[in-house]
């Protein structure tokens, strides 16, 4: 096309090269927009994965320790009656395996491995890091569950007068071990492969499912 009226052909080069250059400007700030947006995005995902992980961590811990509380002063009642010389240690081992240590740890732990994880491999791409924090929910629930259930299990024994408070002292321990050990599997690279295993928050009740 001629150029317009009272326009020399170098000057209308010079504003063809500007209003590309300008709209190369815009499609860049757009790019970098929509990747703002996409990564702050994840963000609040995984902060929310967090905040969930921590309340029900220590929402089961709470009701945990008022239930077995309770167990202990009753169970030590029966056994004031039944037999006094063991009413005691029996209520000993009981408040000793109140403690919530591994039920409180089981998210802070695994919450602390995917952090050094990623302090460790800065340059993961957004779905690596979203595999570590899948697997940090996973490992998570492994931890809380699973020493719950080891509690279960060995709070009976001890009602029954079969756990001194020694070795109640020592299952406590083995227990919160096995947490930190079971987190410190997060440590390492994630690599990414065909999985089925979809991270889903949702917002109103930062509620995580797998």
């Amino acid at each position: 096309p001629e150029p317009a009226q009272g326009v020399s052909e170098e000057k209308a080069c010079e504003m063809i090269c500007e209003d590309a250059e300008i709209a190369e400007g815009l499609y860049v700030v757009g790019k970098k927009s929509k990747v703002f947006i996409k990564e702050h995005a994840i963000v609040e995902k995984l902060e929310a994965l967090r905040t969930g992980l921590l309340k029900r961590a220590d929402h089961i811990a709470m009701w945990f320790v008022v239930v077995q509380l309770s167990i202990a002063f009753v169970v030590a009642t029966f056994w004031w009656f039944a037999d006094p010389s063991h009413a005691l240690a029996v209520m000993v081992a009981l408040l000793v395996m109140s403690c919530p240590c591994a039920l409180s740890l089981s998210a802070p732990v695994s919450l602390a491995a995917a952090h050094a994880t990623l302090a460790a491999y800065p340059d993961l791409t957004q779905a690596e890091t979203l595999k570590v924090y899948q697997k940090t929910a996973i490992v998570s629930r492994q931890n809380l569950y699973g020493s719950l259930i080891f509690h279960l299990f060995t709070t009976p024994l001890a009602a029954f007068g079969l756990v001194s408070p020694w070795v109640a002292a020592l299952a406590m321990l083995v227990s919160s071990v096995a947490v930190c050990l079971n987190a410190y599997r997060l440590y390492q690279k994630p690599t990414l492969a065909h999985s089925s295993t979809v991270l889903i928050i949702e917002p109103s009740t930062q509620h995580v499912k797998l």
